[in-house]
Order: structure tokens, then C-alpha cells, then sequence
């Protein structure tokens, strides 16, 4: 059986691989803590898979997380793989609910009614 689990949140003052990066590590966080195993990990950002690879060199502010991100991908025998922004309506509605969100992070066990039958 499919569970749902959704997640989102408001971040401030941070660039576009930022807020992409800590989107990754939040759903590989709730993904670890929900004890899923397995997964396939799905972003837009290309950029982001690479620095989570290895192939591009990751620096400060985002070293930390990046590295917690590879290490909980590792041990959870998670896969990450890029996909276009149209393949997955849901994210993209759960990241606009996140702009009107005062909350940093809201998890989610059951789908909001703006993504049922996405």
C-alpha cells in the first residue's frame, strides 16, 4: 500500500540551490525518520543532484547539509534522479503552498485537497 507524506515550508532569504538543497535533505529527513526504505528521489534541479554526486564542489553555507543529505541517501539505499518540473505537478503545488507558509516546515500524513488526484 501507498502512503502519503508531504511536506512544506517557508524559507527566507536564501538562493534558488538553497532552498532546492534543503528541500532534499527535509524529504530524505522525514523519509529516514518514517523508516522508508529504497526510494527514489525525484527534484528539478539538476544542478542539485550534481552537488549531492559529488561532481560539482559544494561550499559554504551548504557544505553541512549536503553532507547529511549524501549520508542518508547512502545508508538508506535511496536513489536520486532528475526530473522536468511539469513531471511532478504535486511538488510544485506543495512548494507554492510554502510561499504563503509562516511555518519553516509543515509535514503532511494525508493529501491536501489541492493535490488529490494529481
Amino acid at each position: 500500500m501507498i502512503q502519503f507524506c508531504g511536506y512544506f515550508g517557508k524559507l527566507t532569504n536564501c538562493s534558488c540551490i538553497e532552498v532546492k538543497i534543503w528541500d532534499l535533505y527535509w524529504g530524505l529527513t522525514i523519509a529516514f525518520e518514517k523508516g522508508y526504505k529504497d526510494l527514489s528521489i525525484e527534484t528539478d534541479s539538476q544542478y542539485a543532484i550534481d552537488m549531492l554526486k559529488g561532481n560539482i564542489e559544494v561550499t559554504f553555507p551548504l557544505r553541512s547539509i549536503v553532507g547529511d543529505s549524501k549520508f542518508l541517501i547512502q545508508r538508506c539505499g535511496y536513489s536520486i534522479q532528475h526530473v522536468k518540473r511539469e513531471g511532478n505537478k504535486s511538488a510544485d503545488i506543495l512548494a507554492k503552498m510554502g510561499t504563503n507558509q509562516n511555518e519553516v516546515l509543515v509535514v503532511m500524513n494525508d493529501p491536501p485537497k489541492e493535490i488529490r488526484g494529481q
